[in-house]
């Protein structure tokens, strides 16, 4: 079953509100035909228009918090669709390890929805996913391309490819080369050491900023040559905030998942002002001439040495900025430092 023209009566409603649901945990359940809505802004929403609603012929419920369940990926990577089908839109991707809180499943529990830890809602196909959080947080990131996944400490047998970015918890002394610890299933898995960096969350204001600054541009380039893929977060193609979202995550930088989120993160700069800029900053280009916190944005990017951007676009690549830092024939319409 397909969303019938009442939910256009919803859409309307939550735009005049300002709900956004990349930040609100709404869905249309196919199977169902009715609309389900996580207890909150867009649930109250909901019940103050339910005479409206009940009139245009959408059927609406909430989803029920008790019976949310935190989930982890079992696989190098899974792509959040838009809707429970392996047609739908891929909208972003989960990596081995992840952590998914599923608030709802469907087709017979074949699909989750819920939200990952950027909170970006989406369905997850459920049987790329164990369930229970890990029991150790992470404390090692993939920062390699890619790396593999062995079954032994020594020896060619591969698990699995692990993905940029993926986090890990070490488990036991190193061997071989290779550092020790466990799949999301209970298995045990090897990878090389050098493939791996200490990972932890960063709130903002540790360690030298001039030195993560490097690092990250280092791991961007790492990158390079990647393919363009609309949803991607993982080396196996990225989009340019998955990209941005991605190298920031492996610093254990936290972003949102799309660039015009992302354009308010950190700390605001003057994007009429270059001078301002440094190596590591972002760059936000957009539709309008308009700049600042209410420009609209389209397209994200790292500010590299030599006047270049790190960015998706076609592929992960560095390309030469204009004067002003114009992309092509478009100005930055923000800048935003994380470091």
């Amino acid at each position: 079953m397909t969303p019938t023209p009442s939910l256009d009566r919803w859409r309307a409603l939550a735009r005049e509100a300002g709900l956004d649901p990349r930040r609100e945990l709404w869905t249309w359940e196919p199977g169902a035909g009715e609309l389900l809505l996580q207890p909150g802004p867009a649930l109250d929403l909901a019940a103050s228009h339910a005479e409206a609603l009940s009139a245009a012929g959408l059927r609406w419920r909430a989803l029920d918090p008790a019976r949310a369940s935190v989930r982890r990926v079992s696989v190098t990577r899974s792509s959040l669709r838009a809707a429970p089908s392996h047609a739908a839109e891929q909208i972003s991707q989960l990596r081995l390890g992840d952590r998914f809180t599923a608030w709802h499943e469907a087709d017979g529990g074949a699909w989750c929805f819920g939200a990952g830890d950027d909170g970006y809602p989406g369905w997850f196909r459920s049987w790329h996913l164990v369930d229970g959080p890990a029991a150790t947080p992470p404390d090692r990131v993939v920062v390699a391309r890619q790396a593999p996944a062995h079954a032994a400490a020594e020896g060619d047998a591969l698990l699995l490819d692990l993905s940029f970015g993926t986090r890990l918890a070490a488990a036991g002394a190193l061997r071989a080369g290779r550092q020790g610890w466990l799949l999301p299933d209970g298995r045990e898995a090897w990878t090389p050491v050098d493939a791996l960096a200490p990972w932890a969350p960063r709130t903002g204001g540790e360690g030298d900023g001039d030195a993560l600054r490097a690092e990250l541009l280092r791991r961007g380039e790492r990158l390079l040559g990647l393919p363009y893929e609309w949803g991607g977060t993982s080396s196996a193609g990225l989009d340019c905030s998955g990209f941005v979202q991605l190298l920031a995550g492996s610093l254990g930088i936290a972003l949102p998942r799309d660039a015009d989120l992302q354009a308010r993160a950190g700390r605001a700069l003057d994007p009429a002002a270059p001078a301002s800029w440094r190596p590591g900053d972002l760059l936000f280009y957009g539709g309008s001439g308009d700049s600042g916190a209410g420009a609209r944005v389209d397209h994200v990017g790292v500010l590299a040495t030599g006047a270049r951007l790190l960015h998706a676009s076609g592929t992960s690549r560095l390309e030469a900025l204009g004067d002003g830092g114009a992309l092509g024939n478009r100005l930055p319409v923000v800048a935003v430092t994380l470091l």
